[in-house]
């Protein structure tokens, strides 16, 4: 499936209607090159999610924010600065992948090989227009999503 864009707004905004389709147990991967929209993306997911009363930042330096909803965990991952799966499985990254957590990673392509099959993934292309973006997504139908 593949989703125009015209703006950050656009793609906060379909990022918000996929996170309130998302059931426990997902998992949303998310390339794209600097600037293409993965955070404003993330955000809209973690707010369609049910996430009110956070202020949502990219976990650039943090690795990983949480969020806790009444029946489910979601785990914001940014990999930028990792290096390979090694030093992410050192964290315990498997640890948060369970069927009460909702899991989005942006930068996924770092360690792509190593994500479970069953997953969201996200391709975000910046357009010669600097406000204008493509989405193109694969796995909507692990999770029986229709948008």
């Amino acid at each position: 499936m593949k989703i125009n864009s015209k703006s950050s707004e656009e793609t906060y905004e379909f990022g918000f209607a996929l996170g309130q389709k998302l059931p426990p147990g997902s998992i949303v991967c998310i390339e794209g090159e600097m600037g293409a929209g993965k955070t404003a993306l993330s955000q809209g997911i973690i707010r369609g999610l049910g996430v009110e009363d956070k202020y949502i930042t990219s976990p650039t330096y943090t690795l990983v924010n949480e969020y806790h909803l009444d029946d489910c965990f979601v785990y914001h991952f940014d990999i930028y600065r990792v290096s390979d799966y090694d030093e992410l499985s050192a964290m315990g990254f498997e640890e948060y992948i369970r069927d009460d957590s909702v899991i989005i990673i942006e930068w996924a392509d770092i360690i792509a090989h190593e994500l479970p099959q069953k997953k969201i993934w996200i391709t975000l292309n910046k357009a010669e227009d600097f406000n204008k973006r493509s989405l193109l997504l694969k796995g909507l139908e692990y999770y029986d999503i229709h948008l």
